[in-house]
């Protein structure tokens, strides 16, 4: 999937058959994911295609580090809060 900030690699489906390519580079010492794009065929899957399952994107929060991991809860409950707020209103 691309997303507003560039391809996802780490949430894409791959087939059997790029192995050959994916164990090469690594043997290579080639650890860029982007780099395999060069040598493979990619679909790449636009945001209007994949926003309707996951509007926010959190599909593709970076967790990291513990600061990640806390910003993202915070994202949550700050969501839940807002979702509460609007059932409210009604």
């Amino acid at each position: 999937p691309r997303s507003n900030y560039g391809l996802e690699p780490l949430c894409a489906i791959y087939n059997r058959s790029c192995l050959p390519t994916i164990k090469y580079a690594i043997s290579q010492g080639e650890l860029s994911v982007f780099q395999l794009f060069k040598q493979l065929k990619v679909h790449q899957i636009p945001p209007e295609e994949w926003q309707p399952l996951d509007p926010t994107g959190y599909a593709f929060l970076n967790l990291n580090t513990l600061e990640d991991y806390r910003l993202a809860q915070n994202l949550e409950i700050q969501e839940s809060f807002d979702s509460q707020q609007h059932v409210s209103h009604l």
